[in-house]
């Protein structure tokens, strides 16, 4: 989430630098400058480097999958950066197409691991098995808000990429509203987030006190069965 921001700082600084701001005379601070990918990538080598250095630590193998999620953020940007590059003709036939799988393999690698890891949801293992998602158990969040919370995460998913795409920079009210909509994700994911966490505290330090009500007497709850009778 932090990569906007970081773009933004990176611009202002370059603003700043070359001379008067509105004086006009600054051709080096453009939406060409490879200095844009750089720091909007930033925030996800960090994250690559931590999950990393948690295996390194744990050997937790699952880190490693979380770092090639992150890594997978790269080619959105960088593609979306060779417009400024490469004749229109070959953005509209290579580049391009080359951004958009990116952006769909982002998002849907971010969207499962939201789903099956930071959410702890079995949707996709049991829609490959046919059978319906099963919550965590025990869960204090409702069936019908885990229904919204993975719809509204999905969408919100993939507009992600337009702010990771340098070329798309320019209609800031549009990257505005993005950023405002990812800062809502966040603040929807933490809930289901916060409520796993609880759980696996409360599993490694049972002293603590009952931290999730219902812990350790119940296994799994399965999502209601929507077929035929969903709502907005």
């Amino acid at each position: 989430s932090l990569a906007k921001g970081f773009s933004d700082v990176e611009r202002a600084v370059c603003s700043m630098v070359s001379g008067p701001i509105l004086s006009g005379a600054q051709e080096q601070c453009t939406d060409a400058s490879w200095t844009i990918p750089i720091f909007l990538a930033l925030p996800y080598l960090w994250r690559l480097l931590q999950c990393i250095r948690v295996y390194i630590d744990t050997g937790n193998k699952q880190q490693l999958w979380n770092a090639l999620k992150y890594t997978t953020a790269f080619p959105v940007v960088f593609f979306s950066f060779a417009k400024y590059h490469v004749g229109h003709q070959e953005w509209v036939s290579l580049w391009k197409p080359l951004w958009l799988f990116a952006a769909f393999i982002n998002s849907s690698f971010s969207y499962f691991w939201d789903i099956e890891r930071d959410w702890e949801i079995s949707f996709f293992k049991n829609a490959a098995k046919k059978n319906p998602p099963k919550l965590p158990s025990p869960t204090q969040i409702p069936a019908r808000a885990y229904h919204y919370l993975m719809i509204s995460n999905l969408i919100l998913r993939l507009s992600w990429a337009y702010k990771l795409s340098p070329h798309l920079r320019r209609n800031h009210i549009i990257v505005f509203v993005i950023v405002i909509l990812e800062a809502f994700r966040r603040f929807q994911w933490i809930f289901a987030r916060v409520e796993v966490e609880m759980r696996k505290v409360q599993l490694a330090h049972p002293d603590m006190g009952q931290l999730v009500p219902g812990l350790g007497r119940r296994r799994h709850v399965g999502l209601p069965s929507t077929r035929g009778n969903v709502s907005a």
